[in-house]
This record gives C-alpha cells, sequence and structure tokens, in this order.
C-alpha cells in the first residue's frame, strides 16, 4: 500500500482497473493524485476542473472517506501484527506481512504479500 498515494492506492485495491490509469481522488478538488496524473501537473488541492484540463485523460473518481478509514485500520492492524517493515525512504517503506496473530510475524506457509507503504 502507497502512503504517499494512500486514498489513490484503496481505489485501485478495490478497483484493479483503476490501476495505470491517471487518476485523481476528487470532492470538488484533487485530495490525491496517482503518480501517473502527477506526471503532468496533478495536484492534490487542485480544482477538478483545472485537473481535467490540465490532464484531459484524467479519471476522476469521488472520494470515499469510509473506504480509507477501513483500508487504514487494516494497515495498522498488519503493522500491530508485526508486519515486516522496510524503509525505502522517510515517505516510503515496503510492508511484508507473515503470518497471523501478535507479536512478531513468523513466517507463514504462503509467500509474503508485499503491499507498499
Amino acid at each position: 500500500m502507497d502512503v504517499g498515494a494512500f486514498f489513490v492506492a484503496v481505489e485501485r485495491r478495490d478497483d484493479p482497473g483503476l490501476s495505470g490509469l491517471r487518476l485523481a481522488v476528487v470532492d470538488r478538488v484533487v485530495s490525491r493524485a496517482s503518480y501517473e496524473a502527477r506526471a503532468p501537473g496533478v495536484h492534490a488541492g487542485m480544482r477538478a476542473a483545472d485537473a481535467h484540463r490540465t490532464c484531459p485523460t484524467l479519471v476522476a473518481v469521488p472520494s470515499r472517506p469510509a473506504a480509507y478509514e477501513r483500508a487504514s485500520v487494516e494497515l495498522f492492524a498488519l503493522l500491530r501484527a508485526g508486519a515486516a517493515v522496510e524503509a525505502e525512504h522517510v515517505a516510503r517503506s515496503l510492508v511484508t506481512a507473515r503470518g497471523t496473530g501478535t507479536g512478531p510475524a513468523a513466517p507463514s506457509s504462503h509467500a509474503p504479500a508485499r503491499s507498499r507503504a
């Protein structure tokens, strides 16, 4: 899960068809933009109409605060369960979920699930 574009990551998790598209989560203004949408100049705080003029191929989805809250709870549960975190950068880490339960995560028989955080 990429928390730098957390809302976008949740939208793509819930609708994989949005992957790779120039995507923005909007509620009159852009809440978050995908990296693909940022390249031509779309950014948080930009009016939705200006974002569409800046990037005509932009796909705008309405903000879903309840979905982001649920995803946040899931992410923190992984961290509390002992998911391994590998820091790549101050704003980006890799979270590897292994095992179940509390405390340090034990390797499971399944391949680790890697999520951008």
